[in-house]
């Protein structure tokens, strides 16, 4: 048997999941089911890019370069970028909070952790911080 997937994200996935183990185990078929959490969206990731443009937009905006935000005193001033966000603030918050280094192994709860995270840290230091993207614009 070739392996399968399935995501269940609500009442009506779950019972189809039920209905197919229960069907496997009347024909006596043995299988291995794995529990994973999901992870992020492509939704999510597009997200995450837009939140970081908007963040360095802004952070530049209000004059504060890399070296400022990064506390590197004798760096000349960096603009910032959605890279250079993503890089040495996104990514590094993550790596903290979840041990993961790559956003495309965020479970689709993370990517709200590490806004959260973020945001506080920004704005306990007067620091812009958009709002976390959204499909429904708010």
């Amino acid at each position: 048997m070739l392996g399968q997937s399935w995501a269940v994200t609500d009442e009506y996935s779950r019972d189809e999941f039920v209905r197919y183990v229960d069907e496997q185990a009347s024909k006596g078929v043995s299988v291995t089911y794995e529990i994973k959490p999901m992870l992020r969206s492509d939704q999510q990731r597009k997200a995450i890019e837009v939140f970081c443009r908007e963040l360095a937009e802004q952070l530049n905006a209000a004059g504060f370069d890399q070296r400022k935000v990064l506390a590197e005193r004798e760096a000349p001033e960096i603009p910032w970028s959605q890279t250079t966000v993503k890089e040495n603030l996104f990514k590094p918050i993550l790596e903290a909070m979840k041990g993961k280094g790559s956003t495309a192994k965020m479970t689709t709860s993370e990517c709200d952790e590490v806004h959260r995270v973020l945001h506080r840290w920004l704005s306990e230091r007067s620091m812009p911080c958009p709002a976390w993207p959204s499909r429904f614009g708010g």
